[in-house]
């Protein structure tokens, strides 16, 4: 499959995932006891998952493009919170949607979440290949560099 057809679906797949997640009806599961800490941790997770996009969007400045295919007049970024992973605007939408699925009561909203870690995991390393052929320095940052979360040093 050609790489541009190949973005647009992976693109409209993330997207048609989040849209899921945020609209399709919901039935909130009552945690009980934990109600509160489930509460605490879905806002920290909504507050962690729109910063984390604001940075990253800030960060890549004419590189921001939705689509996997770098931008024709994009450089690589690996400042900002690009020192610390790769991908962090799916970090942000990982963030976010597991937010939606704390809010959404969990089924069938784990079984879509799960699909959005999938089509990202695949987004990121379709992105990753155009990276390496577009970046010579690309292979050593990620090298250096976690996917999603930060590596941890040993």
């Amino acid at each position: 499959m050609e790489s541009k057809a190949k973005g647009n679906l992976l693109v409209l797949g993330q997207f048609a995932l989040l849209a899921i997640l945020v609209f399709f009806p919901s039935r909130p599961i009552s945690f009980g006891s934990l109600s509160f800490l489930v509460s605490a941790v879905t806002a920290v997770l909504l507050v962690a998952g729109f910063g984390v996009l604001g940075l990253s969007f800030l960060a890549l400045g004419k590189s921001l493009t939705a689509h996997p295919i770098p931008a024709s007049r994009g450089e690589l970024v690996t400042d900002g919170l690009y020192r610390y992973a790769r991908h962090p605007i799916y970090t942000g939408v990982l963030a976010l949607g597991a937010a939606m699925t704390l809010l959404g009561g969990l089924i069938p909203h784990v079984f879509f979440y799960a699909a959005l870690i999938l089509l990202l995991n695949y987004k990121a390393s379709f992105e990753e290949q155009l990276l390496r052929a577009r970046y010579p320095e690309y292979a050593s940052y990620a090298a250096k560099t976690g996917r999603f979360l930060p590596k941890l040093k040993r």
